[in-house]
């Protein structure tokens, strides 16, 4: 029925309203979903818990530290958050066994470099989606990409801070981000990626039952796009701060 068998979820409480009364009873039938329909088949799903912790110069708790990318993401960090991976800035909750165990290790974590998890998931052409979710969040993994393309209007930036383990113990570690050289004044826009991707058919929207919808593009076919869409305009993903 899918065309991978690895999914990055952005979602928002919008994707989950058909499959409940009350937030809790959604995200509860999310989750059950999940593994009814992806990883029971042999599919890993990875749903974003971004921190942004180091970023925010705090320390990043595996366990408590809130995830900033929506209500469903967090409780879904509260409720499952030994599948959490050690990444402070951008974590994700990995339900199945598609992702090396390396993602959960507390390291020095390169957020979009060559071993990060980001690039495993382009590796295993995974899809990027939408589940309700407005596209400037959901295109974070885009990053990797222009990274790959060495685009001149970002850079490496270091972040330090320390990591607090399952068992309490805390880790100091640094965090690269390859994030916005400001003096470019851009900012990032995706609106118009998300827009032209679906208007050339490379976008697909899957329907589940008529109560869970999602829409999303395979990384590898992202990056050809993007790629093309750079050679012609090379601030094609950036707009004037």
């Amino acid at each position: 029925m899918f065309p991978t068998n690895t999914f990055s979820f952005h979602i928002d409480l919008l994707g989950v309203f058909r499959l409940g009364l009350s937030n809790e009873e959604k995200v509860r039938n999310f989750k059950h979903l999940i593994h009814t329909r992806f990883t029971s088949q042999g599919a890993t799903v990875l749903i974003p818990t971004y921190s942004y912790s180091y970023t925010a110069k705090e320390s990043y708790n595996i366990q408590e530290s809130s995830s900033k990318v929506g209500f469903v993401t967090d409780e879904i960090r509260k409720s499952s958050c030994f599948s959490r991976t050690s990444d402070p800035i951008f974590s994700y909750c990995s339900f199945g066994d598609g992702i090396s165990k390396n993602n959960f290790l507390i390291k020095d974590h390169d957020c979009f470099g060559s071993n990060s998890l980001i690039s495993e998931m382009y590796q295993k052409n995974a899809m990027i989606c939408s589940v309700g979710a407005p596209w400037h969040r959901v295109f974070t993994e885009v990053h990797f990409l222009e990274k790959m393309l060495e685009m001149k209007y970002r850079k490496d930036k270091k972040f330090y801070g320390k990591t607090i383990a399952y068992d309490g113990t805390s880790h100091k570690t640094c965090a690269t981000f390859y994030c916005r050289d400001y003096k470019y004044g851009l900012s990032s826009e995706h609106g118009k990626l998300a827009k032209d991707l679906t208007d050339d058919g490379v976008m697909k929207t899957f329907n589940i039952d008529d109560k869970f919808e999602f829409t999303g593009v395979l990384f590898n076919e992202l990056y050809e796009y993007v790629s093309y869409k750079v050679k012609k305009d090379y601030f094609y993903l950036c707009k004037e701060s």
